[in-house]
């Protein structure tokens, strides 16, 4: 009858647990803060109950509890409480399990049942857990009253504590009861008697160590069918982790062929594991062998030009130590992988960089392989990645015509694609190889006084940039100078060689080349004059009027050099353009320098 006590109590908790969690929530969600009215007498008895618990009173803790059954309870408050006193008695009772448990734990140690001791630590353990989550439901209702501040939080939090005191308590009994019972279980262990031997004292990296040895119980028996593990720890080098298990024999004999993958005193560790039920009967034991392990570390050197070239098979020369080494090459980047046997000298090999590869720093990485006495050895080096600059050349007019096919050569030292773009055009003109000349035709519709074109030279080589040239060409209109040429033959057979003075107006419509001082008319003479003043750069006589204006430009105001260049390109057109459309063009000149008057003047 006795023996089902317990068994009777863990039914009755688990039942009242299951009972309390279907009956209110664990959580609530409080819509108003709930008034101090009639509550702090509640809480001080409670508070007293948790004062016995922490002193394990366990007795009139419980008496505490009924005379909180007996409070009257303001309604707007009766659930919380009830729920609250619900998780107490509950939390109470599982201390009190825990408890005699360990009262009984203890005894069973005493009189040095072992296994007893054990099953009912298990049980107190099981009890304190169920505690310790009816603390934490316990505290999540209690927060709910937490927020009316004053002597109802501090008693709260003075009841909380309490019963983490209890808790504590009781872990710690636990605790030390466990210690103990291990201690004394360790003495009744018995020794095994484990004897190895090893084959080699000395050895180089990459042999084997045969060991050898017999595990026997301390009267002499074999112990078969036991688990001995292996493993070693090494002072220099170690490549991989080095665990071996192995099950000795009927008659207690194992053995084990261990590769040595360390350098320098190997201390090689053979321990019999006790397992299931040996873990109750024997003790863990381990010898340990001291066994040198001979080594040569090789050395890798590398040789290469840098920068390697793309599309190119780059020479890398590789220097090793170690006769025969092999040595894996590896980069993600350039897309290598490959083997390469060094001799006893330089060993060199051919790298072919892709030609999709971009140019910049890439790392390479080299692994040996290891060979007896040799260890692996890893080196990892960054290499330039580049490409070469071909030799261009590129031959063209100073000055185009408006309607005259000229002529544009491009010259490389590598075979290329070669297109020409006609920015301003939108044409795109392809030449038939990287050394020929093409025709270019301007349409006498083209207006603008500059001609700007993009050459686009891509080798075929990917050992070679592509290149992108700009160039920039003055834009003649060739009529009004064949007129001009016409009326200055006319007027030498009218009026004969004889000094002739030539109008201003025959003047204004000569090529670009001209000086300015030979072509002012009125407002192009007043542009001039607004330029210096506002810039205080006199032109000279060999000056264009577009040299003059970009000589001054730098000086201009920063607001106003774009209206600057605005009236340079009208003015331009006016010396250099067609003859049609002259008076316009001059009217909006003297509208743009009015306009720039008045902003000087504000």
């Amino acid at each position: 009858m006795k023996k089902c006590i317990p068994l009777l109590l863990l039914l009755l908790t688990l039942t009242q647990n299951a009972i309390a969690l279907t009956e209110f929530p664990r959580h609530i969600d409080p819509s108003t803060a709930p008034s101090t009215t009639n509550i702090l007498d509640y809480l001080t008895l409670l508070h007293t109950s948790s004062m016995y618990l922490a002193e394990l009173n366990i007795n009139r803790a419980i008496n505490m509890t009924s005379t909180l059954r007996e409070a009257a309870i303001p309604q707007q408050f009766r659930d919380i409480f009830n729920r609250t006193l619900q998780l107490y008695t509950l939390f109470t009772v599982e201390i009190n399990m825990s408890i005699r448990y360990m009262n009984l734990s203890e005894e069973a140690l005493k009189s040095n049942d072992l296994d007893k001791c054990s099953s009912l630590i298990l049980a107190a353990q099981q009890h304190l857990g169920n505690a310790e989550r009816l603390y934490t439901q316990t505290r999540d209702v209690l927060n709910y009253l937490v927020g009316a501040g004053g002597a109802v939080e501090e008693t709260i939090k003075s009841t909380l504590n309490n019963m983490e005191k209890a808790i504590s308590f009781i872990r710690n009994r636990i605790d030390a009861v466990s210690k103990e019972l291990e201690e004394r279980r360790h003495l009744l262990l018995k020794e095994v008697e484990l004897e190895v031997k090893v084959n080699k004292s000395k050895v180089f990296y990459g042999d084997f160590i045969e060991i050898r040895g017999r595990v026997e119980d301390p009267l002499g028996a074999p112990l078969g069918n036991r688990t001995i593990a292996i493993y070693y720890n090494a002072t220099i080098y170690r490549s991989t982790p080095a665990l071996w298990l192995v099950q000795s024999s009927a008659q207690g004999f194992f053995r084990a062929s261990v590769p040595v993958k360390a350098c320098g005193v190997i201390s090689i560790r053979i321990a019999f594991i006790p397992q299931g039920f040996d873990a109750n009967v024997y003790r863990y034991t381990e010898k340990v062998v001291n066994v040198t392990s001979l080594c040569i570390e090789p050395t890798i050197t590398v040789h290469m030009q840098q920068p390697l070239l793309i599309g190119a098979n780059n020479s890398m020369c590789i220097e090793s130590s170690i006769p025969n080494l092999r040595v894996n090459i590896s980069s993600k980047g350039l897309a290598l992988s490959k083997q390469v046997e060094l001799s006893t000298h330089t060993t060199c090999l051919g790298i072919l960089i892709p030609a999709n590869v971009s140019e910049g720093m890439y790392r390479v990485d080299m692994f040996s392989e290891a060979k007896r006495g040799v260890p692996p050895k890893a080196l990892h080096i960054y290499v330039n990645v580049s490409r070469l600059d071909a030799n261009l050349s590129i031959e063209h007019p100073t000055t185009f015509f408006v309607g005259v096919p000229q002529s544009i050569c491009v010259k490389t030292s590598v075979n290329s694609s070669v297109e020409i773009m006609l920015i301003e055009l939108g044409r795109v003109v392809a030449l038939k190889s990287s050394n020929s000349c093409t025709d270019l035709l301007l349409p006498i519709s083209y207006l603008s006084t500059q001609l700007d074109l993009e050459i686009h030279v891509t080798p075929y080589n990917a050992t070679y940039r592509s290149k992108v040239v700009k160039i920039s060409m003055q834009v003649l209109d060739p009529i009004p100078i064949a007129v001009t040429v016409l009326i200055i033959i006319l007027m030498v057979l009218v009026y004969g060689r004889g000094g002739v003075r030539i109008s201003s107006a025959v003047m204004a419509i000569q090529r670009r080349s001209e000086t300015i001082y030979q072509i002012l008319s009125p407002v192009i003479k007043e542009f001039v004059d607004f330029v210096k003043a506002l810039t205080g750069v006199g032109i000279e006589a060999h000056m264009t009027l577009r040299e003059y204006v970009n000589s001054a430009l730098d000086r201009a105001p920063q607001e106003m050099r774009s209206a600057l260049l605005a009236a340079l390109r009208i003015a331009e057109n006016i010396l250099y353009g067609p003859p049609t459309h002259v008076e316009e063009l001059v009217k909006r000149l003297k509208e743009v320098l009015s306009g720039l008057v008045r902003v000087l003047r504000l």
